[in-house]
């Protein structure tokens, strides 16, 4: 016999599109170690994982406005977009804003011409992506905020310390390295602690998106004595496997566990003589295999059920006009 199937397997070339920015070379404060060390670990696992990846490191704000010009356009219809940014972050009325390597920040009016806002990417990705993926370790301490605070003199509170929360649409996932108004290790060795427990998570684990970002959590937590602690904002509407292999494995696992609780349940009714009893089974499992021999059995019941019309009356033969 054929062998038959009623589900509906994942895609097989679900589109993927990620950008990677890693700023480390800043121009007007230290340099920061690590952030183009992240974004060259993540651009690795992402391709693993079926991305097409677009890499910025050390963009200037002309440059990191061309790049997200460039996602914009390649993002379009894409079932899962990404953007990972490791660098200086800012916080200013409320509003989050990644810091560009060339930022001098010593006017006002710099907040909406030398950085780029948080919230303008994410409602960019919302708009041309089914899922959008945000993940930012840009909680580290800014030297640049305190030119900004001279520059705003008497708004200068304004100015957060960290990042501030955010909202997102359904179908959104925001990750942040750290909790809000707290700021992030830059971290000791190759990575920061929140981009290297990611990698880890994306190269290695079994699970879910959600489960991954809480082990991420537990391991930031661990290696910075409780001082930081990963957060996110999920709007997700769907369990997220990253790994492909994984997500055919799990999608595999579900039909095997599906189908065998189907074959238990049509043993203890296949016998039946109740039509109710095979459409309540149609109803729990009509989309496996078994709903044929269930529509099979319906099919035979109904005919024990359906009078011949050459049968003869339940009155008996006609009786015969009187003469």
């Amino acid at each position: 016999m054929m062998a038959m199937s009623f589900f509906a397997a994942p895609a097989a070339a679900e589109k993927r599109v990620a950008l990677v920015v890693g700023n480390s070379t800043y121009q007007n404060t230290p340099s920061l170690t690590n952030p183009k060390n992240d974004a060259a670990d993540m651009v690795a696992v992402l391709k693993s994982l079926s991305f097409r990846v677009i890499e910025g490191i050390d963009l200037s704000k002309e440059a990191f406005d061309a790049i997200l010009r460039e996602f914009a356009v390649v993002l379009k219809g894409a079932e899962v977009g990404l953007f990972f940014y490791a660098g200086h972050g800012i916080q200013v009325s409320g509003h989050n804003y990644l810091v560009p390597v060339d930022a001098q920040l010593t006017m006002v009016s710099a907040v909406d011409i030398e950085m780029v806002r948080l919230d303008f990417v994410q409602e960019m990705m919302e708009r041309e992506a089914q899922t959008s993926l945000l993940f930012f370790d840009a909680c580290r301490d800014n030297p640049l905020t305190g030119n900004l605070a001279r520059a705003m003199g008497s708004r200068s509170p304004e100015i957060g310390r960290g990042l501030a929360p955010v909202r997102s649409s359904a179908g959104t996932l925001i990750s942040f390295s750290t909790q809000p108004g707290n700021v992030a290790f830059d971290g000791t060795g190759r990575n920061s602690p929140f981009s290297a427990a990611l990698v880890r998570q994306l190269a290695t684990s079994n699970e879910d998106l959600n489960a991954m970002l809480i082990a991420v959590r537990i391991n930031v937590m661990r290696h910075t004595d409780r001082k930081q602690v990963p957060w996110e904002h999920s709007a997700l509407t769907r369990r997220l496997y990253l790994n492909p292999a994984v997500q055919s494995a799990a999608f595999a696992s579900t039909i095997e566990s599906r189908s065998s609780e189907a074959a238990n349940a049509w043993d203890a009714t296949k016998d039946t003589e109740s039509i109710a009893v095979l459409d309540a089974f149609l109803a729990r499992y009509g989309d496996t295999f078994f709903a044929v021999l269930a529509r099979a059995r319906v099919g035979e019941l109904r005919k024990t059920m359906t009078p011949s019309p050459h049968a003869p009356s339940e009155l008996g033969p006609a009786s015969t006009p009187a003469q």
